[in-house]
C-alpha cells in the first residue's frame, strides 16, 4: 500500500513540475518615428535567447542613412541614424549569423517605419539677393491689401498676414483674372492678371516686392472641376482619384507612377517586392482607400495593410489547409481594422494571422502578440511540439486517473474485510485419552483467555 501511494504522490509532483520553453525572438524599437533634417534617431534592437550578428539598413539611404552591424548575445544594441531629406523610410533589422540557445539557426527580420520633416520656420519673407541691408528711408511693406479672382470665393477669407488661398471654378473654366492690389504704393507685385487653367489644380504665386528688397510670395491654388471616374467595387460606387497630392500616404517598399484608367492618366504605387499597383478610390462619404488595380481585368480589390512593431502585412484570408488543429475562428482590432483570427480559445493571448510580408513578399502563419504588438512566424514544428505537448498531458492524465482509481479501491476493500476471528478450541471437545492433566489445564486456560477477549469486542 505504501508503495502505491509513494508511486502516486510522485506522478503528482511530476505534472505540477512541467514548465513552458519560451522560443527565441528579437524585436526592435525607434525612439521616434518622425524627426527633422538633420537630426538622428536611435534604433535599438533586442534579441532573446539568440547569439549572433544583426544588421539594421535604411530602404533609402537619400531619406536617413546609417545604421550597420553589431554582435548581440541575449541582449540589445542600438544604431544610430542621420535623416538627410524629406520622405519616409523603413529601417531594416535583420539576423545575418545567429542561432539560439539550441544551436537552431535564427533567421528573424523586424522594420520600422519613419518619416522625415523639415524644421519649422517663423521667417515669411526673404531678404534681397544681394543681402544688402535696407535702409531707415526704404518702405519694407510687402503685403496685399486684397486679392480677388472674379466673384468667386477665396478660402480662407482674405486677410493681408496669410498667404495661401484656394477657389475652385466649373468644369468649363478656361481662363481666370487674378487681381491682387498692394498695401504699399511703393511696393511691386508679380504674377496676377489674366491666367490660363485646366482641369485639374492650378497653382499661381503672386509676389509683393517692399521697396526696401524684402519678399513675400502668397500662393493661390485653382481647382478646376473635372468629370469624375467612377468605378464599381463589391456594388458600391467609388471615384478614382486623379491627383497625386489626394492620394493616400505611400505605403513602405512602394515607388510612386501612373496608370491609366479610362483613357486618363491617373496616380498610382508600383510595388518594389509586391508584384501589385495600387490606385485610390474614393467613396460618396470622402473616406479614400488604396486599391489592388489588376489592369489586364480592370478590377479594384483593397489594400489591406497592417502595421505591426516590426513588420508589414498585407492580411490575406486564411488557407483551411494551413489552419493548425484544435484552433478556432475569431475576430479581433488589430491597427483600427478587423482582422480575421484563430485561437485556441477566445481569452487566449496568441492568435494567428495570415498574410504576405510586405518586404520579402512571402507568405506565412504568423504568431501575433496583442500585447507586444509583434509577429513571428508560426512554424509548422512549433505546431508539432505543442500537439506533443498536448498529448503527454492527456497521457499523465490518464495515468494519474487510473492510479487514483486503484487507490479507492484499495481504500475500499480495506474498509469492507472483516477480519479474520481466531479459532479457539473447545475443552469439551478434545479427546482427553491422550492428553495428561497438565496439558488440558493449559487448553481450558487458553480458552477461557480467548472467550474473555471475543466477549470484550462484542460489547465493544
Amino acid at each position: 500500500m505504501k508503495k502505491k501511494i509513494s508511486l502516486l504522490l510522485t506522478l503528482i509532483i511530476s505534472l505540477c513540475t512541467l514548465t513552458k520553453v519560451e522560443a527565441a525572438s528579437m524585436n526592435m524599437y525607434a525612439n521616434k518615428t518622425t524627426v527633422t533634417v538633420g537630426s538622428t534617431v536611435t534604433i535599438t534592437v533586442k534579441a532573446s535567447d539568440i547569439a549572433g550578428s544583426f544588421k539594421t539598413y535604411s530602404s533609402n539611404n537619400n531619406i536617413l542613412s546609417g545604421g550597420g552591424t553589431k554582435f548581440i548575445d541575449n541582449g540589445s544594441a542600438t544604431f544610430t541614424f542621420t535623416a538627410k531629406s524629406l520622405g519616409t523610410t523603413n529601417i531594416t533589422a535583420v539576423a545575418v549569423d545567429a542561432a539560439d540557445y539550441n544551436e537552431k539557426t535564427f533567421n528573424g527580420s523586424r522594420a520600422i517605419s519613419i518619416k522625415v520633416v523639415s524644421k519649422s520656420t517663423n521667417t515669411p519673407t526673404t531678404k534681397p539677393s544681394n543681402n544688402t541691408k535696407p535702409t531707415e528711408k526704404k518702405s519694407s511693406n510687402n503685403l496685399l491689401k486684397s486679392l480677388k479672382v472674379g466673384d468667386y470665393k477665396l478660402s480662407p477669407e482674405f486677410n493681408k498676414d496669410k498667404t495661401s488661398y484656394d477657389i475652385t471654378v466649373p468644369k468649363e473654366t478656361e481662363k481666370i483674372k487674378i487681381e491682387a492690389e498692394k498695401d504699399d504704393s511703393k511696393a511691386k507685385v508679380t504674377g496676377d492678371g489674366a491666367k490660363t487653367v485646366s482641369e485639374g489644380m492650378n497653382k499661381f504665386e503672386i509676389v509683393v516686392t517692399a521697396e526696401n528688397g524684402y519678399k513675400k510670395t502668397y500662393t493661390l491654388n485653382v481647382e478646376v472641376e473635372e468629370n469624375p471616374i467612377t468605378v464599381k467595387v463589391d456594388g458600391n460606387d467609388l471615384n478614382v482619384i486623379k491627383k497625386e497630392n489626394a492620394m493616400p500616404e505611400k505605403p513602405a517598399y512602394y515607388d510612386s507612377t501612373n496608370v491609366k484608367i479610362d483613357d486618363k492618366e491617373v496616380p498610382a504605387y508600383k510595388g518594389t517586392i509586391l508584384d501589385y499597383v495600387l490606385v485610390g478610390l474614393k467613396d460618396k462619404d470622402g473616406k479614400t482607400n488604396l486599391y489592388i488595380y489588376d489592369e489586364d481585368k480592370k478590377t479594384y480589390k483593397l489594400y489591406d495593410e497592417i502595421k505591426f512593431n516590426q513588420i508589414v502585412l498585407y492580411n490575406i484570408a486564411f488557407p483551411k489547409s494551413k489552419i493548425p488543429e484544435n484552433y478556432k475562428k475569431y475576430t479581433e482590432k488589430i491597427d483600427e481594422k478587423e482582422v480575421t483570427v484563430y485561437k485556441l480559445s477566445k481569452n487566449s493571448k496568441y492568435s494567428l494571422i495570415y498574410g504576405i510580408n510586405v518586404e520579402t513578399g512571402k507568405e506565412n502563419v504568423y504568431k501575433y502578440d496583442k500585447n507586444e504588438n509583434t509577429l513571428q512566424i508560426f512554424e509548422r514544428e512549433e505546431q508539432k511540439l505543442l500537439e506533443e505537448e498536448i498529448e503527454q498531458y492527456q497521457k499523465l492524465i490518464m495515468i494519474l486517473g487510473g492510479a487514483i482509481l486503484v487507490l479507492i479501491l484499495l481504500v475500499t476493500i480495506g474498509f469492507t474485510r472483516k477480519p479474520k476471528q481466531k479459532e479457539f478450541v473447545k475443552a469439551e471437545n478434545i479427546d482427553t485419552e491422550f492428553l495428561t492433566k497438565k496439558e488440558l489445564k493449559k487448553i481450558e486456560k487458553e480458552n477461557k483467555k480467548m472467550n474473555k477477549k471475543h466477549k470484550n469486542k462484542e460489547e465493544a
